[in-house]
């Protein structure tokens, strides 16, 4: 589901929801125990993509809040620097993906996670961002 919504963010509709959150909830309870499971480097990949989709939401979350840019707002335009930094996570948690495939015992995705679904957030398939 995060993958689907960073990819609605580069892809589709390039704004972000106060609502938004790409957080794991409950990665600090069971993180560790993936980690039995991984190689070092697969473990790495994991926890990365975890910390990253946690630090954009915090982040995203202080632009909302009192003395933020978008202070009193309930939707965020992402301009082109933002985009380049969604398109690098929405990267890291496909690698993450299938750092955890084989533990899953489910196929590899080939491209980006969820790139061929259709637009969720309210964009337009042609790519171009609906305006807020």
């Amino acid at each position: 589901m995060v993958a689907s919504r960073i990819k609605d963010i580069v892809v589709d509709d390039h704004r972000w929801f106060g609502f938004d959150d790409l957080r794991l909830p409950h990665w600090t309870e069971h993180g560790s125990i993936v980690a039995r499971e991984l190689s070092a480097a697969d473990w790495e990949t994991v926890s990365q993509s975890a910390l990253e989709l946690d630090w954009v939401t915090t982040g995203m979350e202080k632009s909302f809040a009192p003395g933020g840019p978008h202070e009193g707002e309930r939707v965020a335009p992402i301009g082109p620097d933002g985009l380049v930094g969604f398109r690098r996570a929405w990267d890291n948690a496909t690698k993450a993906y299938n750092a955890l495939t084989a533990l899953a015992e489910i196929p590899r995705e080939t491209g980006l996670l969820h790139e061929k679904l259709p637009p969720v957030g309210g964009g337009e398939i042609s790519g171009s961002a609906s305006k807020p």
